[in-house]
């Protein structure tokens, strides 16, 4: 028997490929309908169990992230079924509100994650260094403050700076974008 990595069929890989994708939309449209994110986590583990299990009956060149959150709403909904205190609290109309506004927000993501990386790209290298060893490393400040050599409220105010910068850069990316959407 040969040891190693199991082997990953096309389907599989393609599978795994659209889900990493658009994972985090999925999570974005679940955990504005389902608040508690243990029960938004686990409404996400179901909705990409079914979608796996569906996943042949998926047509190639179609809209995955439509057909995946069509799989999530209805996952949503049975699990509202199921939480009596939560039907209790929101009407119909409220639940027709909310996935209406959430679905534009889910469709605005993309936007604010293209801008994201184009600011990110506008960062100086020491900028993105200390992001990549606070959030991709995830070391401490104190740690980053040790390597660096500065003291620990300036690394704090430094990565305050940084999150502005491109809050404010993200903020007027996506307020520009949506003046030419608006334009065409």
């Amino acid at each position: 028997m040969r040891k190693g990595k199991p082997r990953v069929d096309l389907q599989t890989q393609k599978f795994i490929s659209l889900l990493t994708a658009n994972q985090n939309r999925l999570y974005s449209y679940i955990i504005m309908r389902v608040p508690c994110s243990s029960d938004a986590d686990d409404v996400l583990q179901d909705t990409t169990a079914t979608m796996w299990e569906k996943f042949q009956e998926f047509e190639s060149g179609t809209d995955f992230i439509a057909w995946g959150l069509t799989i999530a709403r209805f996952k949503v909904l049975n699990f509202r079924k199921k939480q009596l205190k939560i039907n209790q609290c929101l009407t119909d109309n409220v639940v027709a509100k909310i996935d209406a506004e959430s679905s534009q927000f889910i469709s605005q993501q993309d936007y604010r994650m293209d801008a994201l990386k184009d600011c990110m790209a506008t960062l100086s290298k020491s900028s993105l260094e200390i992001l990549q060893m606070r959030y991709a490393q995830q070391l401490t400040v104190r740690t980053i403050s040790a390597h660096i050599g500065k003291a620990e409220p300036s690394i704090y105010k430094i990565i305050a700076k940084i999150h502005q910068g491109l809050l404010d850069c993200v903020r007027g990316r996506v307020s520009s974008q949506r003046g030419t959407s608006r334009v065409r």
